[in-house]
């Protein structure tokens, strides 16, 4: 990363729910932590480059985003709104992400790319 300038870098975001948020948490700490949650496909509790990931949002002026079942549904309900109809839940996930960092008015670039752990 060192070799690319960073304005042309993407910006890295992490998007976890309240319920599992190993990397997120490290950015958004303003967070209530659930038991459960409605986005099922994302369980990694831990991950051996975690430190890696962190690095590389911390590199790239990236963010990361819990975000709450309420903020995934009302996802859903845009992205349908919006006509998109084939997507996951981990998807909405994203895009809550998304919407969350814009809501804040967190400074994002032209290229941005969300990951989903």
């Amino acid at each position: 990363m060192a070799d690319t300038p960073r304005e042309s870098m993407p910006q890295i975001h992490v998007v976890q729910s309240q319920h599992i948020n190993t990397i997120a948490s490290k950015f958004d700490t303003t967070f209530r932590k659930k038991a459960r949650s409605i986005v099922t496909g994302i369980v990694a509790r831990q991950t051996d480059r975690k430190e890696l990931v962190i690095d590389a949002v911390k590199a790239t002026n990236g963010s990361g985003w819990i975000v709450t079942d309420d903020e995934v549904l009302s996802a859903i309900n845009t992205l349908t709104e919006y006509g998109v109809t084939d997507f996951s839940k981990e998807g909405a996930l994203a895009y809550a992400g998304f919407i969350k960092a814009q809501t804040v008015n967190f400074k994002i670039n032209s290229h941005v790319v969300v990951v989903l752990t």
